[in-house]
């Protein structure tokens, strides 16, 4: 402002006080709504925070998920009852309650090998209290009249 834009000082007042208040208005509204950067700024992280809490909204579910499959292997209760012989060996390898391996037979049999079974002491101890309850519930026939 001046003699070079403006002819007389009150032609200058004017576009003085004209240029104050446009600066006042832009100032009050910047600090009222932001400046376009602080919006887009605030837009991204609201965006990024939705990001996020679907992330982990889909991890809990996922996580979740799992753990009911996981329960419900679990709860199944299989029934061996009905296996046969090497099916049920090898459920009980699977659980290593029996561990089984090849064992050389000796020579009368030309050099064959067969599977060697090895058991825990506690699948032991119950095979041979089953083999006395079944002893003791079988009638026997040797028994005089």
């Amino acid at each position: 402002w001046g003699s070079q834009t403006h002819s007389t000082l009150s032609d200058a007042l004017v576009d003085m006080r004209k240029t104050i208040s446009d600066n006042i208005i832009q100032n009050a509204l910047d600090l009222r709504e932001g400046s376009a950067f602080e919006r887009g700024r605030f837009v991204g992280q609201l965006e990024k925070e939705m990001a996020w809490q679907a992330y982990d909204a889909a991890r809990k579910t996922r996580d979740a998920l799992i753990d009911a499959r996981r329960r419900l292997r679990m709860d199944k209760v299989e029934d061996w009852g009905g296996l046969t012989e090497d099916q049920l060996l090898k459920k009980l390898v699977e659980r290593q309650v029996v561990v089984t391996g090849m064992k050389d037979v000796g020579a009368e049999s030309e050099g064959k090998s067969r599977q060697s079974v090895k058991c825990s002491e506690g699948f032991i101890g119950l095979c041979r209290h089953c083999l006395e309850t079944e002893s003791e519930n079988q009638p026997t026939t040797d028994q005089p009249k």
